[in-house]
């Protein structure tokens, strides 16, 4: 372990030493082992532990610190490094007939020597690789260019299963069982380094996380799980990159474990030395078997949580490996066998073209329905114009759509060959079909906008976004609603909602008078949204609710926000370049500032403490809370950010040190460390009580 200041008591060093072994242990045996010997509770208060003591003891937070999975500050950019192994790339093939003279190749080369397989899920990722010195992480890199790679060694420690200090190796390598030891430091020991390669992917759920998000804050979705995972790992904030829940799998050993023989060897002894391992490989005595396994895996991938494009064929033995040799460009022991994509050919109905609350214009394509990877699929992004004119999409024209990250359709390619006759090229629109403005195309970008604010598709999605639950949260303000408000001029702006009346709505179709009563209670209940809602409804471009948070905790007003230089916003966590210079750009605009003094005429929250539904005073500081299960009137962010306005600090783990368990349903473990602790239990009616809620409204 790390080395610490000699002030801190034995006791305490040999307790840190002691937590650190354990919660690395349990690592392994969840993430590696798949085996958990304790609860998610167990595990949370070992951490929660282990955080305490090195708030309390600085020193003791080295970077092999369990706690240290968070990420650090932001990098000034990657350094380049070269790799002392090429990382070498491999060679493809798409049918049995390939696969077939692959062996007779391998089979003439080893001279009649029969070659034994392993074959293993080809992994829709980014080819990573880790170097521990004395089993601590040292250096991670990407692949790069197979001879030099980016370091990414701070992005890697945010990668759950990439160890920071890897288990104790056995005495042969050959040994399956692992022990539960770590790897401790000699100093008068020769150094000693391992080499290992792997794959970072990222799970289809984690993408369809991140979309769900981007598409709340206006943004465009991101189109697959492999893209998404190489553009995070060149993310220069390690913070950013922990919250994406990267993942990896490893299949390879470069240097650092004498005496393996074969390949079947290398991944168990990754396994024994806590480095996660893909379970779902076979060795195989034929190339029968071997296109067995693979035909038995082309149509089992559904049923993965991750990508895979395919299956990667290895001869086993390592003898052998080393007589084959490589080319200049790939091992000829190895080869990559590629599954066709599903892929759909249909017929394009029809481009339209939808306008966002940014004035962004988007084309998407109105397909015959077609099925597709489990679902029946209608229509299909493509993005932006500059695609359409790439790929000489023609209404009319049949086309192949496959499902990027088997979640996002997209149009891959028409087939001009059986065009009709008489179709024409799509063209961007000269004009907004929502407003008639004219269109501008964004002078750096692919974008076409409609620079019109008072367009009425852009003010039907601004309306939208400013109800949204994740904003104002104005229960009952739906798209048909907005979009009859829009129709009959009575709301262009966000502020004009707060000037209905039961009067004015209970017209409108599928309302009545008691429909209209609750819509207005419930506008009327938005006012006291905290300042962050307030924030995140503005639609500030490329401010999401985790930045409307941040911003609100950081200034506490809004007129302050308007106020502020970039060089202040670009100091605040989840606020870069292009995000400060949007904050700045929208206050500077008269519209949006008249937008801003309507809302403060109509009473909303301006500051983060200001009057009702709670008087302002800190009636919660000095105590700690824990929130778990589901709660009705908000979500688990509005609810904590409700303690931290009044005061109360929130933590994610119980522990001796937690003042007060809100709990939801379906509270699960968390719940029952509370009561074996003697920790105060508050239902949801006593929190909203405690943190001044009216009941019948949300946060």
């Amino acid at each position: 372990m790390a080395k610490h200041n000699v002030d801190i008591e034995e006791s305490v060093l040999q307790r840190h030493g002691t937590l650190c072994r354990e919660i690395e242990s349990h690592n392994y045996r969840y993430y590696v082992l798949a085996q958990p010997a304790i609860s998610d509770r167990e595990f949370d208060a070992l951490l929660d532990e282990l955080q305490q003591l090195e708030a309390a003891f600085p020193d003791l937070a080295g970077p092999d610190s369990p706690t240290q999975r968070v990420g650090g500050a932001p990098s000034e950019g990657f350094k380049t490094v070269r790799h002392d192994f090429p990382m070498l790339s491999i060679d493809n093939t798409y049918n049995e007939a390939e696969l077939r003279n692959f062996d007779v190749r391998v089979r003439r080369a080893l001279n009649g020597e029969t070659p034994r397989y392993v074959v293993e899920l080809k992994i829709d990722g980014v080819s990573i690789s880790l170097r521990y010195r004395n089993g601590v992480l040292s250096r991670a890199a990407t692949r790069g260019d197979g001879a030099t790679g980016d370091d990414i060694t701070a992005n890697a420690r945010t990668i759950r299963e990439c160890p920071l200090r890897l288990h104790q190796p056995t005495e042969s390598p050959k040994i399956v069982l692992p022990g539960n030891d770590l790897f401790e430091e000699d100093t008068d020991a020769p150094d000693t380094v391992l080499e290992v390669r792997g794959e970072v992917y990222m799970t289809v759920a984690e993408l369809g996380r991140l979309n769900v998000e981007r598409e709340a804050e206006g943004l465009e979705p991101y189109r697959n799980p492999r893209n998404t995972t190489a553009g995070t790992l060149k993310l220069l904030d390690p913070r950013q990159v922990a919250r994406r829940r990267l993942r990896a799998f490893f299949y390879d050993i470069v240097t650092g474990a004498e005496g393996i023989d074969t390949h079947h060897e290398i991944l168990t002894y990754l396994k024994a030395i806590g480095l996660p391992v893909n379970p779902n490989y076979a060795r195989c005595d034929t190339i029968d078997e071997v296109i067995s396994f693979c035909d038995s895996w082309q149509h089992k991938r559904h049923e993965l949580e991750y990508e895979i494009d395919g299956m990667v064929v290895k001869v086993d033995d390592l003898q052998q490996r080393r007589f084959l040799g490589t080319t200049a460009k790939a091992p000829r022991w190895v080869i990559a066998y590629k599954f066709p994509a599903d892929i759909s050919q249909t017929r394009l109905l029809d481009i339209l073209v939808q306008v966002g609350k940014s004035g962004a214009l988007t084309p998407v394509a109105v397909l015959e329905p077609t099925p597709l990877a489990g679902t029946i699929v209608k229509r299909a992004s493509l993005h932006n114009f500059e695609e359409v004119e790439r790929k000489d999409l023609r209404v009319g024209d049949l086309v192949e759509v496959q499902k990027a990250g088997e979640i996002i359709p997209q149009v891959i390619r028409t087939l001009p060959e059986v065009r009709p006759a008489g179709t024409l090229p799509v063209r961007p629109p000269l004009l907004c079909p929502a407003c008639g403005s004219r269109v501008h195309k964004d002078p750096e970008g692919v974008f076409y906008r409609c620079l019109n604010t008072a367009c009425p598709a852009q003010v039907k999605e601004k309306l939208e976004h400013f109800a949204s639950r994740a904003a104002m949260h104005i229960e009952g303000l739906g798209p048909a609603l907005i979009e009859q408000l829009v129709d009959k001029g009575l709301a262009s702006t966000p502020a004009d909602l707060y000037s209905l009346t039961t009067e004015t709505l209970a017209p409108l179709e599928r309302m009545g008078k008691k429909s209209a009563s609750n819509l207005v209670k419930a506008i009327d209940g938005s006012r006291q949204r905290p300042l962050h809602h307030l924030i995140l409804g503005l639609g500030i471009r490329h401010v999401g609710a985790r930045t409307a948070l941040a911003l609100a905790s950081f200034f506490g007003d809004l007129d302050a926000l308007m106020r502020v230089s970039v060089d202040i916003l670009k100091n605040i966590d989840d606020v870069g370049d292009i995000v400060a210079a949007s904050i700045k750009d929208y206050f500077e605009v008269d519209e949006n500032r008249r937008l801003v003094e309507a809302l403060r005429q109509a009473g909303l929250r301006f500051t983060s403490d200001s009057g009702a539904p709670f008087s302002g005073e800190k009636t919660l500081a000095g105590k700690t809370f824990v929130v778990t299960g589901t709660l009705k009137w908000g979500s688990r962010e509005e609810i904590h950010a409700r303690i931290q306005e009044l005061g109360g600090r929130v933590s994610s783990a119980v522990s001796k040190k937690t003042d007060f368990l809100v709990a939801g349903e379906n509270a699960g473990s968390k719940l029952d460390k509370a009561r074996e602790l003697g920790v105060t239990l508050l239902d949801e009616d006593g929190f909203l009580k405690m943190a001044q809620i009216n009941k019948r409204e949300t946060i």
